[in-house]
C-alpha cells in the first residue's frame, strides 16, 4: 500500500467520518469511536464536509502533452 500522507490518527478520521456520511453512524457515536467529545467531532464533521464539497470543485488534471502519437 502507498503512503497516503496522512497519520493513522487522520485516516481513521476519514474512515468514521465517511460512515458518518453514509448514515451508518450518529456524530455522536463518531465522537466516541475517536475518543473525542460530541463538539469536538462535530468540529471535524464541519470540516470533513468542507473539504469533501471543495474538492469536487477543483479541476481534474488533464494529460495534455502525454499522449503518444
Amino acid at each position: 500500500m502507498g503512503r497516503t500522507g496522512l497519520s493513522s490518527k487522520e485516516l481513521s478520521r476519514v474512515e468514521v467520518m465517511g460512515r458518518v456520511k453514509a448514515g451508518n453512524l450518529r456524530l455522536g457515536e463518531a465522537g466516541e469511536l475517536l475518543e473525542l467529545s460530541y463538539r469536538q467531532a462535530k468540529r471535524i464533521w464541519a470540516r470533513y464536509r468542507l473539504l469533501t464539497v471543495c474538492i469536487g470543485f477543483l479541476p481534474m488534471p488533464t494529460l495534455t502533452g502525454l499522449e503518444t502519437a
